[in-house]
């Protein structure tokens, strides 16, 4: 635990610099690659700020679009529209990286003022430790997570509606609340359907019935109001929006989608990016019906409270876990529960027990951070970063103008030309155009020999890194998270045949 003569407030100011700090840091530097999703969301924000519109020709979601022609319809448009506004003078992928590296910034800095605001760093009557583990778990969970999906802009909206509600009142804090939720289901709709019992929540804790009726109503037409005219703004008609949001909420809803046991632990428990994550879902979990019990003689709507905590979390199992591939949606409340934890646990009256099991979630947590930090060297030391990559990329591909090029995950960075790109799955060769050129990234495939070749290809460059990155003598990774690729090239292409 932190215990010296420095003030209270230096350790969280410290730490929220550190990471402040190493964020704009791994962005500038497009470290860790962007996720897979990052495809789908943060592609036809570069699209949109060179002027070809809101598209995404590079992956199959032909399907979700009623006029199949690839434009962004999954979503609402505010995430790639607020992407597009910061890179426009740069519409680049890695300007696009380094502009959601800013929004995790803001986040960041707002978490730490609404624990501030929650906890004041002078008032726990003892070391911060537990406050410095919170700003590093928080911190873990934006580094490698929010690399490109709505979720970034989402989670920052969350992060401002929790500060608007504890800091303001009256009119002003319906209005602003009614804003930022409509903002919000413009960005990421599942969010604002989340954050919806939260709020009434909040209104029933402090209101009659009658009045907490009359602020929902206005909240919610505050809402419907900001979410159409955003919707408005975006290239795409309002109609085609709906019909392409519902097909993918019908995809994903699909009962193939229900979360197999083994992909619970895997993203709750045994993450390496945050291991332990469920712990902290857990906890957050019982200290909310905690705190609920403790006030409830102080609740002017008691049970109405309880009711509306209640659905949020049946509302976060059905979207976050019962959902295959969508636990996601729990990290997008990290910042909240990390604030309920450190509130509930930090201070004179707090016993032992349950500040060691709130450092111990916390620290699960934070791991993730910590293990990023030291992978960063390894990283600058692989000989692709980013920008290497993607000159090494353009060099490759300098003389094949109109040949269709297949990619796996994040590669699509390499490029800022999508007329030709492809995303393809690696373990499905089938799926390339034919005389595609084909790049399969290392970070994705461990355990892959880079000669053997799809078949009807060969390898015409190798840019696999050997070895395991550790830290001293602790592994730290499998691999390198790096852009470290293999390219091959058809059998019949003539600069293979000049070679032969």
């Amino acid at each position: 635990m932190i215990r010296s003569a420095t003030p209270t407030w230096f350790w969280p100011a410290a730490t929220t610099a550190l990471v402040l700090a190493a964020l704009l840091v791994f962005g500038w530097k497009g470290f860790p690659p962007p996720e897979v999703d990052s495809l789908g969301h943060l592609l036809p924000a570069v699209n949109l700020a060179r002027g070809h519109g809101l598209v995404n020709e590079v992956t199959p979601l032909r399907f979700l679009d009623p006029a199949g022609h690839n434009r962004f319809v999954m979503y609402p448009p505010l995430f790639p529209m607020t992407i597009a506004a910061m890179i426009l003078m740069h519409p680049t992928a890695p300007a696009a990286l380094f502009a959601v590296s800013i929004l995790n910034c803001l986040t960041l800095l707002l978490f730490v003022l609404l624990i501030r605001k929650l906890k004041p760093f002078g008032s726990e009557g003892r070391s911060p430790t537990i406050v410095v583990l919170g700003i590093f778990a928080e911190g873990a969970i934006l580094a490698p997570y929010f690399q490109g999906r709505a979720e970034v802009l989402g989670t920052l909206l969350s992060v401002i509606i929790a500060s608007v509600l504890l800091g303001s009142s009256g009119r002003r804090q319906i209005a602003m609340v009614g804003v930022l939720l409509g903002l919000l289901a413009a960005a990421h709709p599942a969010g604002a359907l989340l954050c919806i019992p939260l709020v009434s929540a909040f209104y029933a804790a402090r209101c009659s019935m009658k009045r907490m009726l009359i602020i929902l109503i206005a909240l919610g037409t505050l809402l419907a109001v900001t979410a159409f005219t955003v919707c408005l703004a975006s290239p795409i008609s309002i109609a085609d929006l709906i019909k392409g949001i519902l097909a993918h909420a019908a995809h994903i809803a699909a009962p193939q989608s229900i979360e197999q046991p083994h992909e619970f632990f895997r993203h709750y428990l045994f993450d390496p990016l945050s291991p332990g994550f469920g712990f902290l879902l857990l906890f957050s979990l019982v200290l909310s019906y905690r705190w609920l019990w403790r006030h409830k003689k102080e609740l002017v709507q008691p049970q109405m409270t309880i009711g509306c905590v209640t659905v949020f979390w049946l509302l976060l199992y059905v979207l976050a876990v019962r959902t295959a591939g969508h636990w996601y949606y729990s990290l997008f409340f990290a910042p909240l529960f990390i604030c309920l934890i450190i509130s509930e646990t930090t201070g004179p009256l707090v016993t032992r027990f349950p500040r060691v099991l709130s450092m111990f979630c916390l620290s699960l947590v934070a791991v993730g951070f910590w293990r990023y930090a030291a992978l960063f060297p390894s990283y600058c030391r692989s000989g692709l970063t980013l920008r290497q990559a993607r000159r090494e990329f353009s060099a490759l591909t300098r003389d094949d103008h109109d040949r269709p090029i297949a990619v796996t995950y994040s590669l699509w960075v390499l490029t800022d030309e999508y007329h030709n790109l492809q995303a393809c799955d690696y373990s499905k060769p089938e799926t390339v155009r034919p005389g595609s050129l084909i790049f399969i990234q290392q970070n994705y495939l461990p355990f892959r020999d880079p000669q053997l070749a799809p078949p009807g290809y060969v390898l015409a460059k190798n840019e696999f890194v050997e070895g395991i990155p550790r830290l001293g003598p602790l592994p730290l990774a499998r691999k390198i998270p790096g852009y470290n690729f293999v390219f091959y090239r058809p059998k019949n292409d003539p600069s293979i045949q000049s070679k032969n």
